[in-house]
């Protein structure tokens, strides 16, 4: 199988058309990576703005979670103080009667 390479000045329509197979190959093969890395880019851009979503969300509920639990706590608070305050009238009542029954 020997390569019968002939070099001349001459240039034929074949040599043009093969020419323009590599040419049209390798363009369409540039092309089609580009467009194929575009499309991974835009998902890629997709899937980060869909986190970026879901976290602000999560912020944003996290936030309502603890005005939540700030609001419950002062809820809670207030109440151990009116109990405490009933607490020690009731003290007061009680001493004061023991000290009444004693006499």
């Amino acid at each position: 199988m020997a390569l019968n390479l002939k070099f001349t000045p001459e240039i034929s329509v074949g040599d043009i058309f093969k020419a323009l197979v590599v040419i049209v190959s390798i363009g369409g093969y540039a092309g089609a990576t580009y467009l194929q890395a575009e499309r991974q880019f835009d998902a890629v851009d997709r899937r980060f703005a869909l986190l970026e979503q879901r976290l602000e969300q999560d912020e944003k509920e996290t936030l309502d979670r603890a005005t939540a639990q700030r609001e419950h706590d002062a809820k809670v608070s207030s109440s151990l103080d009116k109990i405490s305050d009933a607490l020690g009238n009731l003290a007061v009542l009680v001493a004061a009667s023991n000290h009444e029954s004693r006499r």
